[in-house]
């Protein structure tokens, strides 16, 4: 319970109460490399007076861990998650109703276990999409008018090293 509250309130008072909920789990197959991860989140506000924001989001990445070569394991994966009304109060006390940002990517990892090293290569597409109310200011200066909005797709491309010491 914070007086701040999240996501851009300020002042909510003392009544504010805000709880979230967090789940995960991971399973490998050891002789096939074959693995899932899997998470989920909810989130649970009590703003006293503002408009309640509940948002949720999970995530799935199946793929499998072989050895193609001397370096070491080769992982090749694939993702895919969801985040329901993740944005912050101010924008749903705007007129926003719903959110939804829907991504989903492929990639691959080669560790290099001389060096304890992981190279990656990733790529992830975003789409998003959120409904405004007749009854809210919405954000005209986000191009966020009354009814259905879909934002321009994005795709994100990732190149990467780690070095575990």
């Amino acid at each position: 319970t914070d007086e701040n509250g999240p996501g851009g309130v300020a002042n909510v008072g003392p009544n504010f109460s805000a709880a979230a909920l967090q789940l995960g789990g991971y399973v490998q197959h050891i002789p096939t490399g074959l693995f899932i991860y899997g998470a989920y989140g909810d989130e649970y506000n009590n703003t006293a007076g503002s408009v309640e924001v509940e948002g949720d989001n999970w995530y799935i990445k199946p793929g499998i861990r072989t050895r193609l070569n001397p370096l070491g394991s080769t992982v090749f994966y694939g993702e895919y998650g969801r985040a329901n009304d993740k944005l912050d109060t101010a924008s749903f006390n705007s007129g926003i109703t719903d959110s939804e940002l829907t991504q989903y990517g492929l990639g691959v990892v080669q560790e290099i276990d001389a060096a304890a090293m992981s190279v990656w290569l990733s790529w992830r597409h975003y789409d998003a999409e959120v409904n405004c109310s007749a009854a809210g200011t919405c954000a005209a200066d986000a191009n966020i008018s009354v009814g259905h909005n879909e934002f321009e797709n994005f795709d994100l491309f990732k190149a990467g090293a780690l070095i575990n010491f």
